[in-house]
């Protein structure tokens, strides 16, 4: 997991030596808050991005999720939330992965996890095989964001 700030490359430095992660802090770099909702293909289905405006929920309605084929990158438009992690080893099972949308989710229960508070302008990077639980109720009842998703192959 890797948290920053889009506004302080510092934070993500050491991304920049890779094409893949130039072609999307630039994309971006390029949204706003009147950025349509929905799927945005940068570069075809090796890296896209969903543009939600959602409610955000009471950690008891949260799930983790892990991902195989996709990092997923999440950035905050506007509002705010709790994203949780935790070790996938100690998590509870709701569903066996689904290869099909690269997504197996977790019951929150009682675990040891961490969280970080996504705010406007602030992004956080979550792994293949890092089990995080976004859209948990910080402050804001609403939440515009980005996920993007970034094949791993383009990664090595």
């Amino acid at each position: 997991m890797q948290f920053g700030k889009l506004s302080d490359e510092t934070t993500y430095s050491v991304l920049m030596k890779q094409d893949v992660w130039l072609e999307v802090f630039e994309w971006l770099r390029g949204i706003s808050v009147n950025t349509t909702v929905g799927i945005h293909e940068i570069r075809g289905r090796e890296i896209y991005a969903n543009i939600m405006d959602e409610p955000t929920l009471k950690r008891e309605d949260a799930v983790f999720e892990v991902h195989q084929k996709y990092v997923d990158l999440h950035f905050c438009i506007s509002g705010d939330e709790l994203i949780e992690y935790a070790d996938p080893s100690i998590l509870d099972k709701k569903i066996e992965f689904d290869l099909e949308k690269d997504v197996q989710l977790f019951a929150m229960g009682g675990i040891e996890r961490k969280n970080i508070k996504l705010l406007a302008g602030e992004l956080a990077i979550f792994y293949t095989g890092e089990a995080h639980a976004p859209r948990i109720r910080f402050v804001s009842e609403r939440i515009k964001k980005v996920v993007v998703k970034i094949d791993k192959k383009l990664l090595s």
